[in-house]
């Protein structure tokens, strides 16, 4: 991973735990007086320069930082567009407790704040740090909140940053707000309106500690034994918004069962997480009018509920890995709904026609439902991007889509044909169709995909007829096909830049023509017995795998491919001639290729290579 040479910098500010780990230590120096400077009247007056009546002001402001960076930032960001008595006022108030500067110093920005701020604040510290902004925007609009506003004016006081996407806030800034939520009640856990910490959740869920002051909880099971709850434990809790109970260990189970059952849920919950529910069913009288999120994977879940439920609100559900789940319940009422994960929901046998009507269901994923039987005939919605049917081993329907699909994956299903009107999809990027063993020849129509990047029908041995694909394809896969012919007319495939053939045993010579695939890098032939020519391809290749052909010799042409980086040659027992131009090609210069070649008379093979 790291090269010779290379130097890895840790950052910690605990001395004794690097002492151990470490070559040098070295202390990060404040900044002195001019760096502070410029720091700070970038945060409050965004470069320029400072007005002379804010000159002394200023100066009280970046002594008080004393070189620090995140403190110059957010008191800077603070202050800025503040009237000169506001300054006055807020660095008097800093001034009174300076042993504790940087705790003061955000406390400050954060009590500026208004209730909404302090809120979505208080959630990402506690709940969201490093999550992906958009998810965080989901959720947090669903409990009434303005998430972008307030996430812009929490970046504007440097009290949380935006990183590829994601909401990042210092460390400091995070343990400030951690304290904010102690001291709403000191001595009584159940009091506080946000519980994050493992030690304080078991605590307050197996002593039925929880209050109507408590918002969200976030459960880290990995590191305590198995506990037994209460039916009643979340009971008091209802105004609950945020439950997450779940184990960091990857491949681990939660730990969290309730022998007697669960009275109740929070009508308020807006994000219920819940990895291995241990019960087969909700709450009868949990009502999810105001859910957002739905997140039961792996549990031991049968049947969410029964009957209607007003699910206007719900954007997502996620039921994946319930090998015990028989049953959906009916969903024409989530009208929002946009992602339904149900993966490996293996005794799953039936999905409800409700989903057709779903207007916004943007991806729907039921790879691996090796019980599933049928679909509803036609999913309507014209946001669906990606359908996932993968490992669904009995399903023989292929289910009609809008034209505004992006990805389709039939992997391993049973179905025997597409229809024509496959080629209605225009925007249709990827189609898999991997061991479909029962799969005929595609339809002609799949010429008019004229977004299509990648077809992939491997494994498909009934197919008979290279495929009418059209000229954007840059990956095709036909491995294992009974495809006997290369089109002669290859000009239009010009975009082509990996061509899998492999094991095709009735593939005759390719063409000539293949020459035209100029962008063509990576060409596998291997398995294909009945390849008795060294392929046509342009000198742009540089992955060529000829494994088991009965080639019986390579042309002294082969000296031009001078971007060859691979050459496969496991097994041509009919191998005969070697030329000696081989030897110009970088793959013979690289320690890192891969040149295998089983010649029957080696030293001459040997011998040709000068090794």
């Amino acid at each position: 991973m790291f090269g010779p040479g290379s130097r890895i910098l840790v950052t910690f500010r605990d001395r004794p735990v690097l002492k151990n780990v470490a070559d040098e230590i070295y202390e990060v120096k404040e900044l002195n007086c001019s760096e502070a400077c410029q720091l700070f009247i970038l945060s409050v007056f965004k470069g320029n320069h400072i007005p002379k009546d804010y000159m002394g002001l200023s100066i009280r402001a970046v002594n008080y930082a004393k070189g620090k960076p995140l403190d110059l930032k957010v008191l800077g960001s603070f202050l800025f567009d503040l009237r000169k008595e506001d300054w006055e006022n807020a660095l008097n108030k800093l001034e009174r407790n300076p042993q504790l500067k940087i705790y003061n110093m955000l406390k400050v920005s954060f009590d500026a704040l208004g209730d909404e701020e302090k809120n979505i604040f208080l959630d990402i510290a506690c709940f969201f740090k490093g999550k992906q902004i958009d998810y965080v925007k989901r959720i947090l609009d669903g409990c009434g909140f303005s998430t972008n506003i307030g996430v812009f004016f929490l970046a504007e006081r440097c009290l949380v940053t935006i990183s590829n996407g994601k909401l990042e806030m210092h460390d400091l800034v995070q343990e400030m707000a951690f304290e904010i939520v102690r001291q709403e009640s000191i001595k009584e856990l159940g009091k506080r309106s946000r519980l994050w910490s493992p030690r304080d959740v078991n605590q307050i869920l197996t002593k039925n500690l929880g209050t109507e002051k408590v918002e969200g909880i976030f459960f880290d099971t990995s590191k305590i034994k198995e506990i037994k709850l209460s039916s009643k434990a979340f009971a008091r809790m209802y105004n609950l918004r945020l439950r997450k109970i779940y184990n960091s260990e990857v491949g681990k189970n939660c730990k969290v069962y309730l022998p007697n059952g669960l009275k109740s849920l929070s009508d308020e919950l807006r994000y219920l997480h819940w990895d291995g529910y241990p019960l087969k069913y909700l709450p009868s009288n949990f009502h999810l009018e105001n859910l957002v999120e739905l997140n039961l994977s792996h549990s031991k879940v049968r049947e969410l509920w029964k009957g209607d439920q007003n699910l206007v609100n719900l954007t997502e559900v996620n039921l994946s890995n319930c090998e015990h789940l028989t049953t959906i319940p009916d969903l024409s009422k989530a009208k929002n709904l946009e992602r339904l994960n149900l993966q490996f929901c293996t005794t799953l046998k039936v999905v409800p026609s409700s989903i057709q009507f779903l207007e916004k269901l943007v991806d729907l994923d039921l790879r691996s439902c090796t019980s599933l039987l049928s679909l509803p005939r036609i999913i309507k919605s014209k946001y669906l991007k990606a359908l996932n049917l993968s490992g669904c081993s009995i399903l023989k329907m292929y289910p009609e889509t809008t034209e505004h699909v992006m990805y389709l994956n039939f992997n391993e299903t049973a179905i025997k044909e597409l229809p024509q009107s496959i080629g209605h999809l225009s925007r249709l990027v990827a189609l898999n169709l991997r061991d479909c063993k029962q799969l005929g020849n595609l339809p002609d129509s799949i010429c008019l995909l004229k977004s299509i990047v990648i077809v992939d029908v491997s494994g498909c041995s009934n197919v008979t007829k290279f495929p009418s694909i059209p000229g954007n394809t840059r990956y095709l896969y036909l491995s294992g096909t009974a495809v006997e012919e290369f089109p002669f007319s290859v000009g239009h495939l010009w975009r082509i830049s990996s061509l899998d053939l492999s094991n095709c045993r009735r593939l005759k010579n390719l063409p000539s023509t293949i020459y035209e695939l100029a962008y063509l890098e990576k060409l596998n032939l291997s398995g294909c017995s009945n390849i008795t020519e060294f392929p046509n391809v342009s000198c742009n290749i540089k992955e060529l795998y000829l494994d088991g052909t009965t080639i019986e010799e390579i042309p002294s042409s082969i000296g031009c491919f001078y971007k060859l980086v691979e050459l496969h040659l496991r097994n041509c027992t009919k191998f005969k001639i070697l030329p000696g131009s081989i030897c110009k090609l970088n793959v013979c210069k690289s320690s890192t290729s891969q040149v295998a070649l089983n010649f029957r008379d080696s030293r001459e093979f040997w011998r040709q290579w000068n090794l």
